[in-house]
């Protein structure tokens, strides 16, 4: 008998060793560190405010301990905190973590966190822009529950489940998914009757029918469109509307060659053709042209988008939520009350022309090439460049 109390004993030290715990207040910040080196921030009595800097590491008594989680009411009413960076290590932001943190507009939320926990950042009415990292799993019940000035939301393939009421009185306009077959729900529906029959959902080209049939609370919204997020399906003799893959606004032609990035989805009608892009490819180069300017966009030393009515390639590059052009990521939206111009074809061959004799071709504005140099008055073509013949 005394030999199994033994042995059952021995197999107990490494819980009874991993249990031992104690607080720790390194810079100001509470935390329940372990012996196994993890630390776990806690909450602080006399609340938090202002800016505050979670470390991910700090080294307290000779000993090295890394930041792993926000505890259950890490900073629970903290009225009056104005922003907080979260360390990259992070793994989990607990119950109620950052509830009724009224002051609170932004955060980043580190790519290592997996899990946002029921509660956590409910009531955050000021809450407007945050993000959900590409590792996370779960969201739980009423996560983002009450924070009405959040408008778009990005779900990464990777989440598998939201909790009830997660973002129910949001005033919520666009959603993206990544996927809509693994993603499950509680009993509650993690959205409200109002986002359900007023904000657009986005899923990824092919997907419609999945969505719309789902099993799971997709098929419940009354908008569903189809987005195209990877270059290889973008097809020229389509007009498209481009998306920040971020906020969900439209890129549109503003006049002259200036560009709106900031052009919400119901403020526009679809048949405008300033909001519609067209996908060209010629010799392995990419061009986007604007269907309502009639001009090309460029890349400019900034990395934004400008307008232009000579045609220079675009660098796209394949990212996960969508395109990248630029300095920001995009994805596209099929329009078909639009028709997609020809002038762009047009135009796009004058560039393609040969060094050599590109200023001995001549064409119309329609992209009609003519056999010699113009007589008649009027404005043409010549080398990607608008000439008047006067």
């Amino acid at each position: 008998m005394k030999k199994q109390l033994i042995l059952v004993l021995l197999a107990l030290l490494p819980m009874l060793a991993f249990a031992e715990k104690r607080g720790v207040i390194y810079e100001g910040i509470y935390f329940i560190v372990y012996d196994d080196g993890t630390a776990h921030v806690t909450w602080n009595p006399e609340r938090y405010s202002g800016d505050i800097v979670i470390p991910a590491s700090f080294v307290f008594e000779g000993k090295e301990y890394h930041t792993v989680s926000l505890t259950d009411y890490a900073f629970y009413e903290c009225f009056d905190l104005k922003s907080i960076s979260l360390p990259n290590g992070l793994g989990f932001i607990g119950p109620m973590a950052f509830q009724y943190c009224v002051s609170l507009e932004e955060i980043t939320i580190p790519e290592t966190v997996n899990t946002i926990a029921a509660g956590a950042f409910a009531d955050c009415i000021s809450l407007h822009k945050f993000n959900m990292p590409k590792q996370l799993v779960n969201i739980g019940e009423g996560a983002f529950y009450g924070c009405p000035h959040i408008s778009c939301l990005n779900i990464p393939k990777t989440v598998q489940f939201i909790g009830g009421q997660a973002f129910d009185q949001c005033f919520i306009e666009t959603i993206f998914v990544n996927n809509v077959f693994t993603l499950k729900s509680g009993d509650v529906l993690p959205f409200s009757d109002e986002t359900f029959n007023h904000a657009m959902l986005y899923v990824p080209e092919g997907m419609w029918r999945e969505a719309v049939y789902a099993s799971a609370y997709w098929k419940y919204f009354a908008n569903i469109r189809e987005a195209t997020v990877k270059t290889g399906s973008l097809q020229a003799a389509r007009a498209y509307m481009m998306l920040d893959a971020q906020t969900h606004r439209h890129l549109a032609y503003e006049g002259g060659n200036e560009l709106n990035a900031d052009k919400a989805f119901y403020t526009f009608d679809e048949s405008d053709a300033d909001f519609s892009w067209q996908f060209v490819e010629e010799g392995g180069n990419k061009y986007l042209y604007n269907i309502g300017a009639k001009k090309f966009a460029n890349v400019n030393a900034a990395g934004e988008l400008e307008l232009s009515s000579q045609a220079q390639p675009i660098k796209m590059e394949q990212e996960e939520e969508g395109v990248k052009i630029g300095n920001k990521t995009f994805f596209f939206v099929a329009n078909s009350q639009v028709n997609a111009d020809d002038n762009a074809t047009a135009i796009k061959g004058i560039m393609m022309q040969p060094e050599e004799d590109a200023d001995a071709v001549w064409y119309t504005l329609d992209g009609r090439q003519l056999h010699d140099a113009p007589v008649i008055k009027g404005i043409y073509l010549r080398n990607g460049k608008k000439v008047t013949v006067k």
